[in-house]
């Protein structure tokens, strides 16, 4: 007994960390050693869970009860042992951790050693222990054919070989080859309809109508007698968010929020009641104030608690995420254009800084961008667009900076 009083602590397993993959495998080698050490190895399997528990720390303890297992599951060792594995280790995309060990270069001023220990961390992933001929072709189709969507769809897939890979992309192109058939012969017959919900004013409808054109519209393609193509939006209805619409996104506690993708938005938005759910911040201690809104469609404003800043993964993808919290239960969760085109959501395959027209023949007419407008800005609303510059304290730069004075200048009184 005193020898395992001599023993030092088991610390706490940082479950919520960005790294949880790594952070649990130096645990759980520091835990087998600990229970050799200890001889808690030789108790029963309740006596080992619950050493577990108690050594693991309150982050991962949250996590456990959240399973709600059964009392004879609670007793088996293994059993918890191999859920914590579960959890804090994603399912292995092979595919893409062979594209990762392939493309991994040297950055700059990185040192010979440890780009190798970097390389061998990535190699540990890829299972090339396991390595067929058929892997080396289905790697290469995966990153060589030139369809995007096909790419995306076949890295989805679970437990992907060569065969199924062949199946996917065959499937795709003759699919493709039917549809462009399909449409040659059969045109679609669109009838132009108009609904309007009697529980909801005009206003709403148009607010309605104009995120259903990017959302929940439908949307359909016509050929008219000159064969130019034609979209138009043939049925209005409420706004209901489809899968293909919104994206999901992990947070630090584990838990997941979905947002709707909204090209149309300048800034991410968040509920507060669905902030506080999904990253447990009840006392909203992470929070900076902010004295703005958020104007939306009919131009009205939203009054704006707060920011936040919040790491999201998007598998094995993980950035930063500016949010500004709102309260209301009736907004979703809105991705704005810039973070949907810095997480690779969307992509703009056309717009003006591609290609600017010549407008030279004709009038052009838009509406006047606030920001954008000549009109010089107010003081209060320069601190009201940029909260997270003009906020209370002391700001500072990033990094050290070396300023040098020229001994031979003369200083200069200014009246005040």
């Amino acid at each position: 007994m005193a020898f395992l009083h001599s023993l030092p602590a088991v610390h706490s397993l940082e479950i919520n960390d960005s790294n949880a993959a790594e952070k649990w495998s130096e645990w759980k080698e520091m835990w087998e050693h600990y229970i050799v050490a200890s001889k808690v190895n030789k108790e029963e399997g309740d006596v080992q869970v619950a050493a577990l528990l108690t050594a693991i720390g309150p982050e991962a303890r949250k996590v456990f009860k959240t399973w709600n297992l059964s009392a004879t599951e609670r007793k088996d060792i293994k059993g918890v042992i191999e859920l914590f594995d579960n959890y804090c280790n994603p399912r292995k995309n092979i595919p893409f951790e062979h594209y990762l060990f392939n493309s991994w270069q040297q950055e700059p001023g990185e040192s010979f050693d440890r780009y190798v220990t970097a390389v061998r961390q990535i190699a540990d992933k890829c299972a090339f222990d396991a390595i067929m001929p058929d892997d080396f072709l289905r790697d290469r189709i995966i990153f060589g054919i030139a369809d995007n969507k096909v790419r995306e769809r076949l890295l989805r897939e679970p437990e992907l070989n060569l065969a199924k890979t062949l199946d996917i992309c065959r499937a795709s192109e003759m699919s493709q080859a039917q549809i462009k058939v399909m449409k040659e012969f059969n045109p679609p017959n669109v009838h132009l309809q108009k609904t309007r919900s009697p529980q909801r004013d005009s206003r709403l409808l148009q607010i309605n109508f104009v995120i259903l054109v990017v959302s929940a519209a439908e949307v359909s393609l016509l050929e008219e007698e000159d064969e130019l193509p034609v979209f138009q939006v043939f049925k209005v209805s409420p706004n209901q968010s489809s899968d293909s619409s919104l994206v999901t996104l992990k947070v630090p506690s584990g838990n997941f929020i979905r947002f709707e993708i909204d090209t149309g938005a300048r800034c991410n938005v968040l509920p507060i009641h669905i902030y506080k759910k999904a990253t447990s911040d009840c006392d909203l201690k992470r929070i900076s104030p902010a004295k703005s809104s958020i104007t939306s469609y009919d131009g009205g404003n939203i009054p704006v608690l707060g920011t936040v800043k919040i790491q999201v993964w998007r598998g094995s993808f993980t950035c930063l995420l500016l949010c500004r919290l709102v309260e209301s239960r009736r907004c979703r969760p809105i991705l704005g254009k810039s973070a949907c085109e810095g997480m690779g959501v969307v992509e703009i395959k056309d717009s003006d800084v591609i290609w600017r027209p010549h407008t030279s023949g004709g009038q052009l007419f838009s509406v006047e961008d606030v920001m954008s407008s000549s009109k010089p800005f107010t003081k209060e609303q320069v601190i009201e667009m940029f909260p997270d510059v003009f906020d209370e304290g002391l700001g500072f730069f990033e990094g050290e900076y070396h300023i040098r004075l020229n001994d031979s200048t003369k200083p200069v009184q200014h009246a005040s």
